[in-house]
């Protein structure tokens, strides 16, 4: 196995498509074992995002979000820095999984909204880069354990223009059978640990290029 990331350092999760960079993330490792990477990031943290993001989360509407898909397809989209707010989410990777499983938070109470499951390549790590590519599905499973599946609108528009291969759409099959099943089992990794998870305070806000 590659060499553990040190708790309490500062790792970039990146979303990698067609050898660019589509979205950068400074996160906080809380640990790192065989079973799996476990991060952290809060309101306050810059991240790189794609500006047909965040024009979409300034009210530009749908048609931006298809636009944004396109722009991968074609290999061409521009980032822009954007500070996270609002929410702080653990992000639990699991090696060789086609998914990671994200505890959601509410950061002004600390308390769990949802867990969002993320359907993405498998991650790699290099350095303190930890690099993935979202394949654009989500589950969201409610506290109360019901599931809603999210953009499957994106996802299909995803697999028209090739930005998720026909391997890549196999692969998702297995992967979201898997993490039904284990949102039904509600144990690892949506362990009850992370319902009482809280940030500290005082721990330093991760950057991008540490």
């Amino acid at each position: 196995m590659a060499t553990l990331l040190i708790a309490g350092s500062t790792a970039i999760r990146r979303d990698v498509h067609l050898g660019r960079v589509w979205t950068a993330y400074p996160t906080r490792v809380l640990e790192h074992s065989e079973r799996a990477l476990v991060l952290a990031h809060w309101p306050g943290v810059r991240v790189l995002v794609p500006t047909t993001w965040t024009a979409w989360l300034r009210g530009a509407g749908e048609a931006v979000r298809a636009e944004g898909i396109a722009n991968l397809a074609r290999g061409d989209w521009e980032v822009e820095p954007w500070t996270w707010h609002t929410t702080s989410w653990v992000h639990i990777l699991l090696p060789g999984r086609w998914f990671s499983v994200n505890a959601v938070y509410d950061d002004a109470s600390g308390r769990l909204q949802r867990w969002y499951v993320n359907f993405q390549r498998p991650y790699r790590v290099d350095g303190q880069r930890v690099d993935t590519f979202d394949l654009l599905l989500d589950l969201e499973v409610g506290t109360d354990g019901a599931m809603r599946w999210k953009d499957e609108d994106e996802y299909e528009q995803a697999r028209r223009l090739g930005v998720v291969t026909d391997a890549e759409a196999l692969a998702l099959e297995g992967a979201r059978r898997e993490a039904e099943a284990l949102a039904r089992a509600g144990g690892w990794p949506f362990e009850a640990r992370w319902t009482a998870w809280r940030r500290d305070p005082d721990w330093e806000v991760p950057v991008l290029g540490t």
